[in-house]
C-alpha cells in the first residue's frame, strides 16, 4: 500500500504543476484529447471547426474584392458567406456547449476546492 507521505507529495507535485502550467491550459489539452476520441462531440467540433473555417475564408475572399468593381464575383460569394454563415449558426444548435460546459464545471471545482462550502450551524449549540 502507498504511504501516506509518498500520497501528499504526489499531491503536491500534481498541484504545483496545476499552478504553474494553467488550469485553462490542462483543460484546453484534455480538450483537445478528448476529441482525438470518436465521440459525437468530437465529430460534431470538427464539424464546427471545418464550417467556421469555411466561413472566415469567404470573408476573407469578400472583403478582398471590391463590391462596386466585381459586383457579380462579390454577390455570388456574399451568397455563400450567409449560407456558411447560417449552417455554422445551425450546427452551433445542436452541440452548444461541450467545452464550456467542461470550462464551468472546472471553474466550479476549483471553487469548492478553494473555499470550501461552510458548515451548517449546529442547532443543538446554545451559544448566540
Amino acid at each position: 500500500m502507498v504511504s501516506l507521505l509518498l500520497t501528499v507529495f504526489i499531491l503536491q507535485v500534481v498541484i504545483h504543476l496545476i499552478n504553474t502550467v494553467g488550469a485553462t491550459t490542462i483543460n484546453e489539452l484534455l480538450w483537445a484529447l478528448y476529441n482525438k476520441l470518436p465521440t459525437p462531440s468530437s465529430t460534431a467540433a470538427r464539424n464546427a471547426a471545418l464550417q467556421k473555417r469555411e466561413v472566415l475564408r469567404l470573408k476573407k475572399e469578400m472583403n478582398g474584392i471590391s463590391a462596386q468593381d466585381d459586383f457579380a464575383r462579390w454577390a455570388k460569394i456574399r451568397r455563400q458567406h450567409d449560407k456558411a454563415v447560417a449552417e455554422h449558426d445551425k450546427s452551433g444548435t445542436v452541440c452548444p456547449y461541450p467545452l464550456s460546459c467542461l470550462q464551468s464545471h472546472h471553474q466550479s471545482d476549483t471553487r469548492n476546492l478553494q473555499h470550501p462550502p461552510s458548515k451548517p450551524p449546529n442547532p443543538d449549540s446554545t451559544t448566540p
